[in-house]
């Protein structure tokens, strides 16, 4: 059984249009989404070239539609949950926890995905939300941002005062929304890069 699902997770990540035109799913549909002791179903494979052809498309200078719409409806307020940084953090910790599960032995194409997540969530549309003016989250701070017309990162300057903010830097101090997430990647790509040089190259930005 673990060759078999090696096999066919090799396939989905080298021969993606291979596998779409073969894999037995329906879509729109939950069956196959449960876990099974037989390994992944054809269902949950398609889930994860789904998932990997979105982070490609973003990374090839696209971003994908779902990617960018959110609950705020436009893609710079970045306040809810389908938040870009969101999308890419849950991709990113699907496609190790599987590569973990299912072929441990196999890992190189999961640090490429993981390399190229980690280099697009240190991409401005990214974290530009942390230091834009008037946009707040959650809700009970929107209104009061709008009306004053300032920042998270200006909120957390007030709170907490200059010397533990540098606004608009996303990592230094508060945005732990943004900056936990992309320590956990940044940890992923460590932890899957087949050499410690390999993952400086990566987590150097």
């Amino acid at each position: 059984m673990f060759a078999r699902c090696a096999m066919i997770s090799i396939l989905l990540l080298c021969c993606p249009l291979l596998t779409r035109s073969t894999l037995q799913f329906t879509p729109g549909s939950l069956d196959g989404t449960r876990l099974s002791p037989d390994g992944l179903t054809d269902k949950q494979l398609a889930i994860f070239s789904w998932l990997e052809t979105l982070v490609h498309q973003a990374e090839g200078g696209e971003w994908p539609e779902i990617y960018m719409t959110n609950q705020t409806g436009n893609l710079p307020t970045q306040r809810g949950m389908p938040s870009l940084r969101y999308s890419l953090a849950f991709t990113a910790y699907a496609v190790a926890a599987r590569t973990l599960q299912h072929t441990p032995s196999h890992t190189a194409p999961t640090f490429d995905l993981l390399s190229s997540v980690f280099k697009l969530m240190t991409n401005e549309d990214v974290w530009q939300y942390w230091g834009q003016k008037g946009d707040c989250a959650p809700f009970f701070l929107t209104t009061y941002c709008e009306d004053h017309n300032i920042s998270m990162c200006d909120l957390n300057e007030m709170w907490y005062g200059a010397d533990a903010t540098r606004c608009g830097d996303p990592v230094y101090f508060g945005n732990i929304m943004y900056s936990g997430h992309l320590a956990h990647v940044g940890a992923l790509v460590r932890m899957f890069a087949p050499t410690p040089a390999a993952a400086d190259e990566i987590l150097s930005f």
